[in-house]
């Protein structure tokens, strides 16, 4: 819930000075004058043309982005009962800490509690269509991730790389013989921070690239023992498991986390229905500003 609301947040002001929230307007006509100060009038269709770039291909992206989630993901009553608790819930979060609720949803530029039960049921949705495309699309995301289950042990070669490689090539020795994997890293002082066993990713920051390229080169699901090397040390890494049906769930929410997956999620329906953009002031700034979404080119 938090985290829903927080982005709601976090994009209220952008979604204000965009005018996308509920303003009413009976002006349709692009030659109209829209407002007037002095002798200047200003029409629907100057303020267009002078709509900072990035306003306005954060309005029409977020356009195409509602009508594919609102096609993609029914409105369930569930999820109306779920939306409408998340805000009771957030409601009673405000109060309990001495602050105005009507004041806090008019500020973020909601007009009433339904308004945010509203967004609040588009990000419920935007999510469950990110878990529906990683799902549509699993083998494509197992072979670009390559995950796998893994421990791994270090050996320091900052002071000695021989010593270090020597250590490394003892202690794999004794487990492929069938030695105790965590009693082998002690005997020849492994660094074992990493023994744990882990879900990793051959994308993880975390791990030295030298891991990574080895995650990225392993095609069986056998249980194995594989070694890598960097400029301070030796790797040996335990592969214990990789098979796709039990790391499938584990990969979806990896996968969920990742900042680009909105962007690929959103890339791949759009394509589906087509998203074309004729407007070339549109176009130009959408290529700028959200070149991921532009699936027409």
């Amino acid at each position: 819930m938090k985290k829903i609301l927080t982005v709601l947040f976090a994009v209220a002001t952008l979604v204000t000075l965009c005018a996308c929230g509920n303003v009413e307007t009976k002006v349709s006509n692009p030659n109209e004058v829209l407002i007037q100060l002095g002798k200047k009038k200003v029409t629907k269709q100057d303020l267009y043309e002078n709509m900072p770039s990035l306003y306005l291909a954060s309005m029409v992206t977020g356009m195409a982005k509602k009508m594919v989630v609102n096609w993609e993901v029914e409105i369930t009553d569930e999820m109306r009962d779920e939306a409408q608790l998340e805000m009771i819930n957030f409601r009673n979060e405000v109060i309990e800490a001495g602050e105005d609720w009507q004041e806090q949803l008019e500020a973020q530029g909601y007009s009433s509690e339904e308004a945010l039960i509203e967004d609040i049921i588009y990000y419920n949705q935007f999510y469950a269509l990110i878990d529906r495309y990683t799902t549509e699309n699993f083998d494509t995301i197992w072979q670009q991730y390559a995950p796998v289950k893994a421990k791994i042990l270090f050996f320091d070669g900052k002071e000695d790389m021989d010593k270090a490689k020597e250590n490394m090539e003892a202690c794999l020795a004794e487990i492929n013989a069938g030695a105790n994997f965590e009693a082998s890293a002690d005997k020849y002082n492994a660094d074992k921070t990493s023994i744990a066993e882990t879900f990793y990713a051959k994308d993880n920051k975390s791990l030295d690239s030298a891991i990574i390229v080895t995650f990225g080169n392993l095609s069986s699901e056998a249980t194995y023992q594989v070694t890598a090397a960097d400029s301070e040390g030796y790797y040996i890494v335990q592969v214990t498991n990789m098979k796709k049906e039990q790391l499938k769930d584990e990969l979806i929410t990896y996968v969920s986390t990742i900042e680009t997956i909105e962007d690929e999620t959103f890339a791949y329906y759009l394509d589906k229905y087509n998203f074309r953009v004729y407007d070339i002031n549109a176009y130009n700034d959408i290529k700028a500003n959200y070149p991921t979404t532009l699936v027409q080119d």
